[in-house]
């Protein structure tokens, strides 16, 4: 007997066996997947791993520039995921469940493999905002690296010992630090780099009495910051745009001192002041060369009754302080009178009595110094009438040094000696003149030098016919 089923009746029963099949496979392959998210990091240093391989079953990413990973679409079930990295020990086939349809954290700290030497971290900042610095090259010795997006970086392979590291980065100025590095053991170091727009002012505030460092003193800079001193009176603002600022110097008890202070960027500008308490003043004044007029440099000048000394400019501009050339200028001093000493190796001491000071004032006290002394000797000769060269020393002959310098006679051998002639530390050149009643006026020119006693050339006198 034949069984006959209807056509239409069994074409139905095939296509809903086909439409079972079709969204039962769609159903699972819709929920068979999750995702995987997380970090890899230096299990020693806390910082990211930048550039790791992660695979979750079958799926491999790398790690952004923050150690970040995220693995989209991972088989759902028991897999297992693996992490590797240069540098580092891998991760190999570690066990993980993945939910369907859920994001699942992971977090992969990596050990460092064994690298001779020592290791710096740290962190690289700006000065002006305190951000980290993505980009910057940090090298030292044969190693050099890159900050990542944070500004954080980690630099192997130094050897044990001091090492120099070097900060670059474009915009910014070069810094370099120094740290000693431990074998197998890693080093901090952070460190900060000014923006070239701008520049900084530091510098350290004394007591203009005693020369001691002030504490808790201010410099400020109106709309730019302001700086505290530290125990050794040292301060630093930075981050101050280039440019000409009024700073102001501050501290209770002293007075305020204002300066103008150029800033340049990309450097540090050093500006050192001794403040005044109310009671005290300032003795200041030039110091000139009395013979020519001078201005003298690098004279000492000392106030006798304090024993402090000071020294006068020698006009020239050291490390961004200029000096002016003959000005002394002294700080701090104490209401009262007192003795100014001036002292020179080319020049006269000279000592300067009742000097009044008072307080919240400047004295002005200018001086003269006379160049200390030098000599002439020589001798004067008559001429031969044979031959009218030099003949016979002349004794008795009248000798004089310069237009008013006293007259001097030659002893028997023609000899002549002129002391306490003042002299320049370039040199006076004086004329020496010599006469007598039977021969006729000769004169040569020499040089004196503090200090020196300078034979002249011979003299030689024609006789009167």
């Amino acid at each position: 007997m034949r069984l006959c089923v209807p056509v239409g009746l069994a074409a139905l029963t095939v296509l809903t066996a086909l439409l079972a099949g079709c969204v039962g496979a769609g159903q699972d392959s819709l929920g068979s997947y999750g995702t995987v998210r997380g970090t890899v990091s230096d299990a020693t240093t806390g910082l990211p791993v930048t550039g790791a391989s992660v695979t979750v079953a079958s799926v491999t990413t790398t790690t952004d520039d923050t150690g970040g990973f995220a693995v989209i679409n991972a088989p759902a079930g028991s897999k297992t995921y693996s992490v590797t990295a240069d540098g580092y020990q891998s991760v190999l086939a570690m066990p993980i469940e993945i939910p369907r349809n859920r994001t699942t954290q992971l977090n992969v700290p990596l050990l460092p493999t064994s690298v001779a030497g020592g290791r710096v971290t740290g962190v690289v900042t700006s000065t002006e905002t305190g951000d980290g610095l993505a980009g910057v090259t940090v090298a030292a010795q044969t190693a050099d690296t890159t900050t990542n997006s944070e500004g954080a970086y980690s630099l192997s392979g130094l050897a044990a010992g001091e090492a120099t590291l070097t900060f670059t980065l474009t915009g910014y100025k070069t810094t370099t630090e120094t740290v000693t590095v431990v074998e197998d053991a890693p080093v901090t170091l952070n460190t900060s780099l000014m923006p070239m727009n701008a520049g900084a002012l530091t510098g350290t505030i004394t007591d203009a009495a005693t020369g001691q460092a002030i504490e808790g003193a201010t410099v400020s800079i109106e709309g730019v910051g302001t700086a505290t001193t530290d125990a050794s009176g040292a301060y630093q603002l930075q981050d101050v745009p280039a440019g000409t600022w009024d700073a102001r110097f501050a501290r209770t008890g002293y007075r305020t001192v204002d300066r103008t202070v150029g800033i340049e960027a990309g450097s540090t500008t050093v500006e050192d002041v001794a403040l005044m308490s109310p009671s005290q003043g300032v003795v200041e004044g030039r110091v000139r060369s009395r013979s020519s007029g001078a201005l003298v440099a690098g004279v000492n000048v000392t106030v006798v009754e304090l024993g402090r000394s000071g020294e006068t400019g020698s006009g020239v501009d050291t490390e961004g302080e200029g000096t002016e050339l003959g000005l002394y200028q002294m700080p701090g001093i104490p209401s009262g009178t007192y003795q100014l000493h001036f002292t020179h190796p080319d020049y006269e001491p000279l000592t300067v009595s009742g000097v009044a000071v008072d307080a919240g004032a400047t004295t002005v006290t200018d001086v003269e110094m006379d160049p200390a002394v030098g000599g002439v000797v020589g001798w004067v000769f008559e001429e031969d009438p044979a031959t009218g060269l030099k003949g016979s020393p002349l004794s008795g002959a009248s000798v004089r040094v310069g237009n008013e310098g006293n007259e001097l006679t030659t002893a028997g051998d023609g000899h002549f000696a002129a002391h306490s002639l003042p002299a320049d530390p370039a040199g006076t050149t004086y004329t020496v003149f010599a006469w007598d009643a039977t021969h006729r006026l000769a004169s040569v020119q020499v040089t004196v030098r503090p200090g020196q006693i300078v034979q002249s050339p011979d003299i030689v006198l024609e006789r009167v016919q």
